[in-house]
């Protein structure tokens, strides 16, 4: 957020719209897991 510039909220929305799409996907728990990237931008 603080690179970028940018609210917590846009940041939300943007991982949201990633997930939707199908470029990312969350892997494991809240506290320990990762996001997955499925396929190049």
């Amino acid at each position: 957020m603080e690179k970028l510039k940018l609210g917590k909220t846009t940041i939300d929305n943007g991982f949201a719209a990633l997930k939707e799409a199908g470029y990312i996907e969350r892997v494991g728990s809240r506290k320990t897991g990762y996001y997955k990237i499925l396929k190049d931008l």
